[in-house]
């Protein structure tokens, strides 16, 4: 199955896939226990963002939970940074 993709602090509307908003350049920027980070395009500013695909799968066996993913949203939500 094909992991599905979050994109931590950017709102992105129901109606708008992560997909459909960010270009994957295929360029590997770290793997976590949580996922692997991608560089991407915001097809909307141009700007160049990560983008974290999570395997949720993977998850339950690497012993990451529910609370944990929105804890690192909530961290991720919280921060503005230009990197």
């Amino acid at each position: 199955a094909k992991p599905d993709v979050t994109v931590m602090g950017q709102g992105v509307s129901s109606a708008e896939s992560a997909a459909e908003r960010y270009y994957l350049q295929k360029v590997k920027l770290g793997e976590g226990s949580f996922g692997t980070v991608w560089r991407a395009v915001d097809r909307h500013t141009n700007s160049i963002v990560a983008v974290k695909q999570l395997d949720k799968a993977v998850l339950p066996k690497r012993g990451v939970r529910r609370s944990d993913i929105e804890r690192e949203i909530s961290v991720m939500q919280a921060v503005d940074h230009e990197n």
